[in-house]
């Protein structure tokens, strides 16, 4: 059901946004699965990273909103800055975990 549902509004599209959403989606994808990867290795460095690379999808897909709005871009907006979020939250708490651990 869901993946006719995908199907029958993909229909809609001409070729040329097809492969442009297509691309997008695989370097988001690509890249948040960089991110997962070295946020698992515990890289510190990933985390600032991971919400410099979020930012810049969050950016463009904002612009993109503006100029027409996609319920499909606003729940991937939504997902990514839920991620972002958790992305922050978990690199404030590796922080002060550290900080802890200098400390004693």
């Amino acid at each position: 059901m869901v993946a006719n549902f995908f199907v029958q509004n993909a229909q809609n599209l001409s070729t040329h946004t097809k492969t442009f959403v297509a691309i997008y989606l695989l370097f988001h994808g690509l890249l948040n699965l960089g991110i997962v990867l070295t946020l698992w290795h515990n890289k510190l460095w990933s985390y600032p990273v991971g919400l410099g690379i979020s930012s810049f999808f969050m950016t463009y897909q904002i612009y993109r909103l503006f100029l027409e709005f996609s319920l499909w871009l606003l729940l991937l907006t939504l997902f990514d800055l839920a991620v972002m979020w958790l992305i922050y939250h978990e690199y404030r708490l590796r922080l002060k975990n550290r900080a802890r651990a200098k400390a004693k």
